[in-house]
């Protein structure tokens, strides 16, 4: 599962290459995955977390994708 908050355009992008599902990070408690790719949020990768934020769109889209 894909969360977007911000950059939707790479969390599309990501979505699409993974072949999985994209939602915005306002609904990540109702729908829950094993492994969940946050776009724009800062985080540290870990138990199936994997976070994607850099300084601008740029810059996420490059660690997105």
């Amino acid at each position: 599962m894909v969360y977007a908050d911000g950059d939707v355009g790479t969390a599309l992008l990501l979505s699409f290459k993974l072949k999985c599902p994209m939602i915005h990070k306002a609904f990540a408690d109702e729908v829950h995955a094993k492994n969940k790719h946050w776009i724009g949020v800062l985080g540290i990768n870990g138990n199936g977390n994997y976070y994607y934020a850099g300084s601008d769109r740029i810059e996420t889209a490059k660690l997105g994708l």
